[in-house]
Formats: structure tokens, sequence, C-alpha cells
């Protein structure tokens, strides 16, 4: 990694029209192929599970490579849905020990989650709507074979359709 950085380093120190050249030979004994599969190193650890909505300048091509990264990223888990302890103090951040009867927004997120889970496990190619990564990392550990679209357009704000194929 430190002769990788170091060859960088090199590199930016070079004119345009030498580092076309290089490019298209060796490069400190990295080859393209190198460079670019650091490049998409790089590129992985910058995608969290975390993320909120996909930038309005994404393009389902954009999202396909996100997504790809994201698969990787997320370990499947066990169930077959999401339960109570799967992150309930997750959404409020804490810890209580008075008991709650009512709705909380965990569970109504649970239930959303869930709920998407039935609908594309339910019959061939059902597509269902997810607005976050997020919800698509949560998807992901039930389904690793989840299958998803950005669609964006000019009127709304960029969302995903999700899909099993069986």
């Amino acid at each position: 990694m430190a002769g990788f950085l170091s060859c960088l380093r090199k590199l930016r120190k070079k004119p345009p029209d030498i580092l076309l050249f290089l490019f298209s030979e060796r490069v400190c004994n990295y080859t393209k192929e190198d460079l670019k599969k650091q490049m998409r190193m790089e590129k992985f650890l910058t995608v969290s599970p975390l993320a909120g909505r996909p930038a309005e300048t994404w393009t389902n091509e954009t999202w396909q490579e996100y997504f790809e990264l994201l698969k990787l990223k997320v370990k499947p888990s066990k169930d077959k849905k999401m339960n109570d302890e799967a992150g309930s103090n997750r959404i409020n951040g804490t810890v209580s020990h008075d008991t709650y009867s009512g709705e909380t927004q965990y569970f109504r997120y649970r239930n959303y989650i869930n709920d998407i889970l039935c609908t594309i496990r339910s019959r061939h190619h059902v597509v269902d709507y997810c607005y976050y990564i997020y919800q698509i990392a949560d998807l992901l550990k039930y389904e690793p074979e989840l299958k998803t679209r950005l669609n964006t357009t000019e009127e709304s704000l960029p969302y995903f359709e999700v899909w099993l194929e069986q």
C-alpha cells in the first residue's frame, strides 16, 4: 500500500501528457488494472450502510456501482425478517429500563421493512419502493439477492424500486 501511495505522489508531480503515457504502460510496477482496483477499494471505504438519500445527480448506473459495493459491506442475517431486538435502540439511541407499550418509531420502521420483504417475496418480480440507502442496506440483510433500480425524475426526489428475481 505504501508503495502505491508513493507511486501516486510521483505521478502528481508529472505533467498530464506524461501521465497519459505512463498509464498506457506500467506505472511504478502497477498496471492500469491495479490502479483501477485500488481506486475501487478507496471508493469502497466511502460506501456506508447508514447513508441517507442518493444524490440527485446520481444515475441508475452510478447507483448500481454503489450497490455492488454496498452488498459487500452488509452482512446477511440468519433471520428471515427484522425482529424486535434487531436494533430497537438504534432509532432513539438510548437504552431505557422503562416499559413502553405504545408504537415506537423503530416498530414503525421495522414493520415498513418487513412489509417490503413480504411484498417482494410474495410473487415473481413484484416491485416495491424505498427512499433511503439505509433501507436498502436493511433489506439486503434479509434478502442478499435483492435487485434494485434508482429512478430519478425532475418532478420528484430519487427513489428505489426493489424486487427479487426468483
